[in-house]
């Protein structure tokens, strides 16, 4: 599949912008909030709207990438690219790998405590240790094997 990685630059009623898109194969998969409407649109579609707008678009990246869109793949209980608890145990084990290994800022707690804010996680969801603040989401590319 090719993962396409568009830019579109325009004027509109509020000035110029610039904002992109991301197509797999013929179908627009992600979009800027400025153009969030052309989820979902094909490749057609965008083109002659743009054109009609006076817009240009122009492909940034093209890239081979494996297998259908992420978003075609994800379960019923993953929204986006967000993942919802409950989280099955291997969910909770990549989650609380993600939150230990130091590579990336870890989720923590909202409210002001002393010491480690950083939030535990089990089935179902984030958790703070001092308080009950909780979280039932996570990114799903938290959940990913090269961290």
């Amino acid at each position: 599949m090719i993962e396409t990685l568009a830019q579109i630059r325009g004027r509109d009623t509020r000035g110029t912008f610039t904002c992109g898109i991301v197509l797999w194969g013929d179908k627009v998969v992600q979009t800027a909030p400025k153009v969030s409407y052309m989820h979902g649109w094909r490749r057609d579609r965008v083109r002659d709207y743009c054109i009609r707008r006076e817009w240009k678009i122009t492909v940034v990246t093209e890239t081979q990438r494996p297998g259908p869109h992420p978003e075609r793949r994800t379960p019923k209980k993953e929204i986006g690219h967000m993942v919802k608890a409950p989280f099955t145990p291997e969910q909770v084990e990549a989650l609380r790998s993600y939150q230990e290994s130091g590579k990336f800022h870890p989720f923590t707690c909202a409210n002001q405590h002393s010491g480690d804010s950083t939030l535990l996680v089990n089935e179902g969801g984030f958790y703070c240790q001092h308080c009950d603040y909780t979280q039932t989401w996570a990114h799903e590319f938290m959940l990913g094997e090269n961290l």
